[in-house]
């Protein structure tokens, strides 16, 4: 189940340079990366990108 829609996450970040919207991008990310790795197993080797996409 996802937590968040494509759209709203995509105006999440597109306004980033906006200090609330970049703490809330930033806890995204970061939340979707450790979800990556320590739910669904997925190795940390690579880039951000390749962590995301797998």
């Amino acid at each position: 189940a996802e937590i968040a829609s494509e759209p709203r996450v995509r105006a999440l970040f597109a306004r980033a340079s906006e200090r609330r919207a970049r703490h809330a991008a930033w806890t995204l990310l970061f939340y979707a990366l450790w979800h990556q790795i320590h739910l669904r197993g997925i190795s940390s080797d690579g880039d951000v990108f390749s962590v995301l996409a797998a």
